[in-house]
């Protein structure tokens, strides 16, 4: 195998489908994970919050509307 050149690609997205994102939110917290954005609502599809985890892991939170 050959290192990579030049930067990284990027950062994989990864997310987790919830019903309560405040409730989730609070365990994030109690866990040691950081809320990076609050909950955001985006019109016509669903809400958002994202969130970093102990290692520094950047994570999203998604309720989509049903």
């Amino acid at each position: 195998m050959k290192p990579q050149e030049g930067p990284p690609a990027g950062n994989p997205a990864f997310y987790i489908d919830d019903d309560d994102l405040e409730a989730y939110c609070e365990k994030i917290k109690k866990a040691g994970g950081k809320i990076i954005v609050e909950h955001q609502e985006v019109p016509g599809v669903g809400a958002l919050a994202f969130f970093e985890d102990p290692d520094g892991r950047v994570l999203e939170l998604w309720l989509q509307n049903k």
